[in-house]
């Protein structure tokens, strides 16, 4: 009765302790389940990290044989001890492989001059294999088999007396290779598993490798202690009881040639994971009624905060797994040393790619980092190093190097410093990038446009670009346009030229901008000087978006253009005065003939006529008396044959004026004779230009080789232009000749003098006087 009242005065309490103590057990049970959930995720993640890195350890064991396997196919080496070096050296670099040796035929050990690392029990070493294993070996050793893996064989013994395991790995060679047949390999799984854990930090995670192929088999591959536990051997006999009773295990197969292992990792006792925090649902437990709210409070708080470093360890997991790759597979080269910059704290692997140097190399000597540099860009990367110190930033330099297998190779490295809450420099990291070929490519790209500026600016024709409004977006310095005109601050186009060439220029420009096609057009400056301007169309996307203006002079040209004129309007004279001569000659003979013949009629006339007037006195002979002028009619016919013989001479120089002068030979040449035919030819000229006419011909000069049609040419414009260059008619022309011993060191030379009382050729223009087409008279 009593202890009824009593349970119903305390029901409230009774009530609260109740569901405290429901709320209690509840959190306890749920945080037991999260514990184990999170022991298990980790240790899947922990086993996940060391099976692949066995499988990684085991895939660069089996490349390392493979490159023994392609150097003797690729070379078909006939005799393996060519090999020994390269062996020798895989050896040294690999831990993981105890031996390789080359099996000839039927399995037979070829002599190779190498031992293993450690020496093996006679039952059990490659060279003295036992009888399965010998077997084994020949019946593998076939051409065209894939990789066989053998069963486990003995190999060493551990500090704790302990057998250690290994497998054979036998790649058959190319049947082309004649003694050697296979490359056999000893992969000590001991080493393998030790190497690849210790890049991972203690967890308490061990590993069994066992081979599944067999039906049966009592012992495994390998079985892997972690570090934790206690230096001290494992009985190989235990390992199928830890297997059975560890209460976490993973495992993974993987086929290894022409076996199929299986990788467990199971937990040990020290697996380390997050127990700490297990004790937690105890004192929820032990908390009560009270503490119920708290401690859901709390385990809601706990439960959140454990998805978070679930989540932080998955990101670092990811991060990790990216900056491996990263590093060791792309082809920038990275690096950190301290702030000391004295030796480095990590090189990834591109360092070997980019400078043929190992990264060992370059962790023990540091000096060989500037020794591989151009010595010329020590000093700048040096700085550069200062500077980051220094700087909040990355600060880049280019840098050159020389690699082992020779050459040079430019290098462009980012640094920056690495610093701490105190933003005081921890360490320096870098990138490094080879850039040669995008150096080379600048290199190229900047030789190739300052020629084509050079080509640009050196033109002697003004080239510039312009837009529809005529303004000068570009311009070179080119002489057709300057005249004067301030290049330098260039503005619209139409202020290069002159005023009256504006409104054509504009017309022109229009009329290429909407026809989309080269216009031109010429202009005269007011020096007399002539320009040519072109306008082409530059079209983007088929619309015409400027125009290039190219000036050239062309007054040379035009003038060329003009003497060629002349030079026609002269042949034509030529041509014409050949016609002439020929119409003037037809009379001239009519009248020489007649001339010459009434010369003969007047001597047989005359005694005649001489009889009659002694008989019949004087007579008159066309109003003429004979006694007074019979005699002098003679010499009136006389001249009449003298004057038909000189119109002759001069119908035969105009001739020779229009004659083709490459069709007369060579003959001998009397040059007073070329001179006195020249006179004859411009006399009425000379009559007009001077008074003072006056010719020196020494006699007897001896002849000479020539063209007489060219020489009396030459004599002839020496002439006019002599004549041409007097100012008055008071003014003198006098011409002589004469012979000279010894001009110009030639012997017995004639010289020829052509004397004028002109203003004289000024000096610029002496060296131009035997210029063709030449003349100062424009």
């Amino acid at each position: 009765m009593k202890l009824g009242v009593l349970l119903w005065r305390q029901r409230v309490i009774i009530v609260v302790l109740l569901i405290g103590f429901g709320l209690s057990l509840a959190a306890f049970f749920s945080a037991q389940w999260q514990f184990e959930r999170q022991r298990q995720l980790e240790f899947t993640w922990v086993a996940n990290n060391r099976i692949s890195l066995l499988h990684q350890e085991l895939m660069v064991a089996i490349n390392t044989l493979q490159l023994i396997v392609d150097v003797v196919d690729a070379q078909s080496i006939d005799q393996p001890q060519i090999l020994q070096p390269l062996i020798s050296r895989q050896l040294e670099r690999n831990p993981r492989l105890g031996m390789i040796t080359i099996l000839g035929e039927n399995g037979i050990t070829l002599r190779l001059p190498n031992e293993p690392k450690a020496p093996l029990p006679a039952s059990a070493a490659p060279f003295s294999p036992k009888a399965e294993t010998e077997h084994w070996l020949y019946t593998q050793c076939q051409p065209g088999k894939p990789m066989a893996v053998s069963e486990r064989i003995a190999h060493d013994r551990n500090k704790w007396g302990e057998t250690l395991y290994g497998v054979l790995i036998l790649l058959p060679l190319s049947p082309k290779t004649t003694h050697a047949k296979c490359v056999v390999g000893l992969l000590e799984l001991d080493a393998i598993a030790h190497i690849a854990i210790s890049h991972l930090e203690p967890r308490g995670v061990d590993l069994i490798i066992d081979d599944v192929t067999l039906p049966t088999t009592l012992q495994p591959l390998e079985f892997y202690s972690s570090r934790l536990n206690p230096d001290q051997p494992m009985e190989e006999t235990l390992w199928q009881q830890r297997l059975q009773q560890a209460p976490l295990k993973l495992s993974k197969s993987l086929l290894f040639g022409d076996r199929q292992w299986r990788i467990t990792a199971i937990s040990s006792n020290l697996f380390v994971s997050a127990e700490a925090f297990s004790s937690g649902a105890w004192i929820i437990l032990a908390a009560g009624v009270i503490l119920t709210l708290m401690v859901a409070i709390y385990l809601l708080h706990m439960r959140l905060q454990m998805r978070q470093r679930l989540g932080v360890i998955q990101q670092l997991h990811e991060r990790e797994e990216l900056f491996w790759q990263m590093t060791e597979t792309v082809d920038d080269f990275f690096w950190a040393m301290p702030q000391t910059a004295d030796h480095f704290l990590y090189v990834s692997p591109a360092f070997e790619t980019l400078w043929g140097y190992s990264c060992e190399t370059l962790y023990h000597h540091f000096s060989l980092f500037t020794e591989t540099m151009h010595k010329d860009d020590v000093e700048r990367w040096q700085e550069a190093l200062q500077q980051a110190l220094k700087s909040a930033g990355s600060v880049e330099v280019l840098y050159r190097i020389l690699p082992k297998n020779g050459g040079q190779r430019w290098i462009r490295d980012s640094i920056f410093a690495v610093r701490d809450e105190k933003m005081s420099v921890v360490r320096l990291v870098g990138v490094a990038e080879d850039v040669t070929e995008r150096k080379q490519a600048e290199d190229t790209l900047q030789e190739s446009e300052q020629k084509l500026r050079t080509l640009f600016n050196q033109s002697p024709d003004t080239i510039m670009t312009i837009n529809r409004s005529g303004k000068i977006l570009l311009i070179n310095r080119g002489a057709a346009l300057e005249g004067g005109s301030d290049l330098s601050r260039p503005g619209t186009a139409t202020e290069l030229l002159p005023a009256q060439s504006h409104d054509e220029f504009n017309r022109q420009l229009q009329r290429a901008f909407q026809q989309a096609r080269v216009t031109h057009f010429a202009y005269r400056q007011q020096d007399g000087s002539w320009r040519e301007i072109r306008m082409v169309p530059i079209q983007e996307a088929e619309q015409v978006t400027a125009m290039m203006v190219i000036a050239t002079d062309i007054t040379e040209k035009r003038n060329l253009e003009a003497q060629a004129i002349r030079n026609a309007r002269l042949a034509s004279i030529g041509v014409l005065a050949t016609g002439v001569a020929h119409e003037i000659n037809n009379p001239n003979n009519a009248i020489h003939n007649g001339a010459a013949l009434f010369v003969r009629i007047w001597q047989d006339t005359l005694p005649i006529l001489r009889e009659f007037q002694r008989d019949n006195g004087d007579f008159s002979l066309g109003g003429l008396s004979f006694s007074k002028e019979g005699e002098s009619i003679r010499e009136l016919v006389n001249e009449i044959v003298a004057n038909s013989r000189r119109i002759e001479a001069i119908v035969a120089n105009l001739k020779h004026l229009g004659r083709d002068s490459y069709e007369e030979p060579r003959v001998a040449v009397d040059i007073n004779q070329i001179i006195l035919a020249a006179e004859r030819v411009i006399a009425s000229t000379i009559r007009k230009h001077t008074d003072h006419w006056k010719l020196q011909l020494a006699p007897d000069l001896p002849p000479l080789q020539g063209n007489p049609q060219q020489l009396e040419q030459v004599m002839i414009n020496l002439i006019m232009n002599a004549l041409q260059a007097l100012p008055d008619r008071n003014s003198g022309v006098r011409i002589s000749t004469r012979l000279e011993s010894k001009i110009q060191g030639e012997e017995a030379a004639l010289l020829i003098e052509v004397e004028d009382d002109g203003e004289g050729i000024e000096a610029e223009d002496l060296p131009r006087v035997t210029e063709p087409f030449f003349t100062t008279r424009l």
